[in-house]
């Protein structure tokens, strides 16, 4: 695409196929690559004049820092990113920047400050029936729920956010909600719960040879490292310690 992009003189389809490189340097983990396509594409979209264009390299540059654990500058892009969408038509994709600057509050530990992001993206999410969007939002609500505390709460919400997932039959998706659902079974002590959950996601994460699933089993691990230690099941903690440090 970047290719023919180039040999058309076409500006903004050039800018596009360089962001669509970085994503894909970004999921084969390649983070120097990813950010040198990202901020090539930038410099191209700044000389465009479709302001929403550049929303879409913003995103990208917010999820490259993401990934590296660095949640204030990824919370820099995110927010630049939703300041051009506010006015977008295009609601799922309002959502879905909405849904970002909430996930780099939390990973920045800001949980109130992330929570309504992400009931404004499940809000936008339910009006247009995307449940990609709802899912996503119900899940990282949940989550944001067991970090304050409010195990109860969050049950009931990754609950409804298992039935998106179920409905969309996406594995990934189904399995971080399966992972989130172990957590807060966790907090409360339920280790039998826990576990059944924690084996599902397992389960369903095992269906796909997607490079995706790593990021999942890291969540599974995690949360199975910590379940086992408290059950007193050493040997089964260190297991899953080590596919974690993996």
């Amino acid at each position: 695409a970047l290719t023919i992009a180039v040999r058309l003189n076409d500006s903004r389809q050039r800018a596009i196929a360089l962001v669509n490189l970085a994503e894909g340097h970004l999921y084969n983990d390649l983070y120097d690559m990813a950010l040198q396509y990202d901020l090539e594409a930038l410099d191209i979209f700044n000389q465009l004049p479709n302001k929403e264009d550049i929303a879409l390299v913003l995103m990208s540059l917010g999820w490259i820092y993401f990934d590296i654990q660095d949640g204030e500058t990824s919370l820099i892009y995110h927010q630049r990113a939703l300041e051009i969408l506010q006015s977008s038509k295009d609601t799922v994709r309002l959502a879905a920047a909405l849904n970002a600057v909430g996930l780099a509050h939390s990973l920045n530990k800001d949980y109130k400050a992330a929570l309504p992001y992400f009931e404004k993206s499940l809000k936008l999410g339910n009006a247009v029936s995307n449940f990609e969007r709802m899912t996503a939002s119900l899940n990282n609500i949940g989550d944001i729920q067991i970090e304050l505390g409010n195990y109860k709460k969050a049950d009931s919400i990754l609950g409804r956010s298992l039935y998106y997932a179920a409905s969309l039959k996406d594995v990934f998706r189904s399995a971080e909600v399966q992972n989130s659902m172990a957590h807060s079974l966790l907090k409360q002590h339920k280790y039998a719960e826990a576990e059944k959950h924690l084996q599902e996601a397992k389960t369903l994460i095992a269906q796909s040879r997607s490079n995706a699933g790593k990021e999942f089993l890291l969540g599974n691990a995690l949360v199975g490292s910590q379940l086992y230690e408290e059950m007193g099941k050493h040997e089964e903690a260190l297991r899953y310690l080590k596919l974690y440090n993996e």
